[in-house]
């Protein structure tokens, strides 16, 4: 039965779920809201809305720490892999019942290639966290 449930949703990554716009990113990077949650930093705003709209996320891995691009590309694929797999059923649920949209940059800050696992597992602890704020200007 969850097989039959879990194949109706629809776990695709969208261009509309991804931040795009300059203008938006320099604001994130302005509000200075951040959580940590090694090895990720995340800079995050919730903003109102009336119509339901769709969490945005932007990833980036820094060339300062991964001098290949094969690295950053890999590091990018699983973390993008691992919050489409989890936002719907950690954040959507948490920004639906307050009627807000969020915005999170997240800026991975570790050193060293990490297997999936434990990427998915810090993912997840970040989207809780994440859900847990109560503040929500």
């Amino acid at each position: 039965m969850q097989l039959e449930n879990a194949s109706l949703l629809s776990f695709s990554f969208k261009k509309n779920e991804k931040i795009c716009s300059d203008i938006r990113i320099s604001q994130l990077v302005r509000q200075k809201r951040s959580v940590y949650c090694y090895p990720f930093r995340c800079l995050y705003q919730f903003s109102k809305t009336d119509v339901p709209a769709p969490n945005q996320i932007l990833i980036t891995v820094p060339k300062r720490n991964f001098k290949l691009a094969v690295h950053r590309n890999r590091i990018k694929r699983l973390l993008r892999e691992a919050y489409r797999l989890n936002h719907r059923s950690i954040l959507d649920p948490f920004t639906a019942q307050n009627d807000v949209k969020a915005e999170i940059f997240i800026i991975f800050i570790g050193k060293e290639l990490y297997p999936y696992n434990f990427m998915e597992d810090k993912i997840i602890e970040l989207l809780k966290r994440l859900s847990n704020i109560e503040n929500l200007r």
